[in-house]
């Protein structure tokens, strides 16, 4: 009895085989395998990368790639608004120190101003005082003389009664408050006109604006 025993010929062909050629051997072959039957290489190389991978895991790669970007997104808009927040704390700053400065400059500025202010017045206060002492001064000195005057006439040299004493400014100085002394012609008045002309007896007076003293004398 002989028994059909299954034909290892790589050329024999099958109703259901196609003939595929060996990418390593070349041996072409008629079968419906996935691998050479003369070297057993696979007919179709296998896929890697990403095109071998199934769909699913596509979607599951490019929704984890997704949510990194937007992870990346949402952290370089967190190191954004850090950096903008820091410039506006730097700006705050910067504000605040020139607005000290500003303000210290504005009070310097009072100060220098109450200041002079303050040397004004008493400068006017100074030269206030000094033309009231003049005044004084002037004033005792007719007095003085008035009553030397007097006196004189109560000792039989001079005609009475005296009645005042005027006196002006010789040398025009009585206003410099720069001037340390001022000459002044006096008269001595005992008579009085009705048309408001005086006659009297003729005095000379210095006054010393300095140290607030005064001499006089009858005559020129």
């Amino acid at each position: 009895m002989t028994t059909d025993r299954p034909s290892t010929d790589p050329t024999e062909t099958s109703p259901e085989a196609s003939p595929r050629a060996c990418r390593k051997c070349a041996t072409v072959s008629a079968t419906s395998g996935d691998f050479c039957p003369q070297c057993g290489t696979a007919y179709e190389r296998r896929r890697r990368g990403w095109r071998a991978w199934s769909k699913r895991r596509r979607i599951v790669v490019v929704a984890a790639l997704v949510v990194v970007v937007l992870g990346g997104g949402g952290t370089a808009t967190a190191l954004k608004v850090s950096a903008d927040r820091a410039e506006e704390r730097r700006q705050a700053e910067a504000d605040r120190r020139t607005e000290e400065q500003r303000q210290a400059a504005a009070e310097r500025e009072r100060q220098a101003q109450e200041e002079a202010e303050a040397e004004a017045e008493a400068a006017a206060e100074i030269e206030r005082i000094s033309r009231e002492m003049r005044r004084e001064l002037v004033h005792s000195l007719r007095k003085s003389i008035t009553a030397d005057a007097r006196k004189r006439v109560g000792e039989g040299y001079l005609d009475g009664p005296i009645l005042s004493t005027s006196c002006e400014n010789s040398d025009g100085n009585e206003t410099d408050l720069d001037a340390e002394n001022g000459a002044y012609e006096c008269l001595a008045v005992n008579i009085k006109h009705e048309d408001g002309q005086a006659e009297g007896y003729r005095f000379t007076g210095r006054v010393d604006y300095e140290d607030g003293s005064y001499t006089w004398r009858l005559g020129g």
